[in-house]
């Protein structure tokens, strides 16, 4: 666990902003490419650690303790990375929980109460999940679809392509199985 929060918290962030400082990017390119390197604990963890096979139980705790500490570490290291940004902390710490802290909690503790019923109703969540997960890329990305393809001229696809294989270099080799199941 102590790996996953060095690559996380120590690695990625840096890597992200020397991307940002090698490569030619527009300023909202190195804005978004710093805050994907900034922003551990995505909620699709345990979706990649179950597509390679890995331990779930472990996968799930680590995304828990990435987004507790993200609470914390974005809105003091954001401004350092990102001087010409205002950031929010308190709303950037409200968001965070109350979108997905506050689910996960309510999620475990019907888990441990519940455990018939929250067996049955995983199937169908799993299915809400992934529709909902797939309407908000849909829906996020349409109206921005000018801006994606005027950056298939540039750098960022790559940079964005360079952060993620860095990222599941570092996290998800610790969060398989055996620690041996690798996405390369």
């Amino acid at each position: 666990m102590l790996l996953i929060l060095l690559a996380s918290f120590v690695l990625l962030p840096p890597w992200a902003l020397l991307l940002t400082w090698v490569l030619p990017l527009g300023d909202e390119q190195k804005t978004g490419l710093i805050l994907l390197g900034a922003c551990a604990g995505g909620p699709f963890i345990p979706l990649l650690v179950q597509a390679v096979k890995g331990y779930l139980p472990l996968a799930a705790g680590a995304m828990v303790l990435l987004l507790v500490i993200t609470i914390f570490y974005v809105p003091l290291a954001l401004p350092w990375m990102l001087p010409y940004v205002q950031v929010d902390a308190p709303t950037i710490a409200r968001d965070l929980v109350l979108f997905m802290l506050l689910p996960l909690i309510i999620g475990l503790i019907v888990r441990w109460q519940l455990p018939n019923r929250a067996g049955r109703w995983q199937p169908n969540f799993t299915r809400f999940s992934m529709l909902s997960l797939l309407v908000m890329l849909i829906t996020g990305a349409l109206p921005a679809l000018p801006k994606i393809l005027n950056t298939l001229g540039t750098l960022l696809i790559p940079s964005a392509i360079l952060l993620a294989w860095a990222a599941g270099r570092l996290d998800i080799c610790w969060l398989s199985d055996r620690m041996l199941v690798c996405l390369r």
